[in-house]
């Protein structure tokens, strides 16, 4: 019988000590996670947005990398002027903007 309370001891202690790296486990993705996926999607979407300023031989495709020079570099792409940089920065107008920049990449990269 004592052999028997050693055993569910032990199994006690494992249980509380995977149950512990579990939490933490999830402690850990519940506050970095978010960080990480953040990253990830940075990193994707300035590698491609660096990929387009090649393809269309857009100078400075570097600037993908940096978080308001990606604004101006998708205006270059879009053969737009660069003080439009300026009009993503108006609330009411950015979205516009941001669909006329988009279009202009769009048509910029069909002449790939």
């Amino acid at each position: 019988m004592i052999e028997k309370a050693k055993v569910w001891a032990e199994s006690a202690k494992m249980f509380s000590y995977f149950q512990k790296m579990a939490l933490s486990i999830s402690y850990f993705f519940r506050s970095y996670g978010g960080l990480l996926i953040a990253f990830w999607i940075y990193t994707y979407l300035d590698s491609c947005l660096q990929i387009i300023a090649g393809k269309t031989n857009t100078e400075n495709g570097w600037l993908a990398w940096i978080p308001i020079a990606n604004i101006y570099l998708s205006c270059k792409i879009a053969r737009k002027p660069g003080w439009w940089l300026l009009l993503f920065f108006n609330s009411c107008s950015e979205y516009i903007y941001f669909n006329y920049c988009m279009d202009g990449n769009s048509k910029s990269s069909q002449k790939i």
